[in-house]
């Protein structure tokens, strides 16, 4: 009896940790500096890695950390489909400044066309969030992957097995029901093959 009790626990256990692991302030970061490092120069891996790091990552983690702990949220990743719908005019406003900015200064096509398509891909589930809380760690995982399979297949199938084990990540931790993971992959994967 006492190992049924404990599997929960493990697996609950291993859920919280690939959860962490593939948070979309995370994968997002890690991301940007591997395809930087591989396609571009230290320059502009940096520059385009403090931008996001500065425009969007820090501002959404003190921001959902400050009201989690205030209790305005349940939670770090904003669990609550009502309580998300104040997550995401933050986000796009944040995400329209670091694509603009990106613009502006000329970087490289395919970073400014992939973080456009992440910010459609941010406004799309904004909409969707009037009905149905999308998995955010999903869409994220699985619009990586789609740009990763493009430039290398092989790799991409890592992807594919990472976003995988994610979005079960979030129907273990019961953070999202099994259409709110398949919306939130469908999304990553339609706008990642747009990026």
């Amino acid at each position: 009896m006492e190992r049924n009790s404990d599997k929960p626990s493990k697996l609950y256990k291993l859920a919280y940790s690939i959860s962490v692991i593939g948070h979309p302030l995370i994968t997002i970061s890690v991301f940007v500096l591997i395809y930087g490092y591989l396609f571009y120069d230290v320059k502009t891996t940096l520059s385009v890695f403090l931008l996001i790091l500065l425009v969007v990552i820090l501002p959404i983690a003190i921001n959902n950390y400050w009201q989690a702990s205030k209790g305005m949220i349940t939670n770090f990743d904003v669990s609550d489909r009502k309580q998300r719908s104040s997550l995401y005019p933050y986000l796009l406003l944040l995400m329209a400044v670091i694509t603009g900015v990106l613009y502006y200064f000329k970087y490289p096509e395919s970073i400014t066309v992939g973080v456009s398509c992440f910010l459609l891909m941010i406004l799309f589930m904004s909409v969707l969030n009037f009905k149905l809380k999308a998995s955010l760690h999903a869409a994220s995982s699985f619009f990586i992957c789609m740009l990763i399979l493009k430039v290398s297949p092989t790799v991409g199938v890592f992807a594919l097995v990472f976003s995988l084990i994610v979005a079960w990540s979030r129907f273990v931790l019961k953070r999202h029901t099994l259409p709110e993971i398949i919306a939130g992959s469908a999304s990553g994967i339609l706008f990642g093959l747009l990026g």
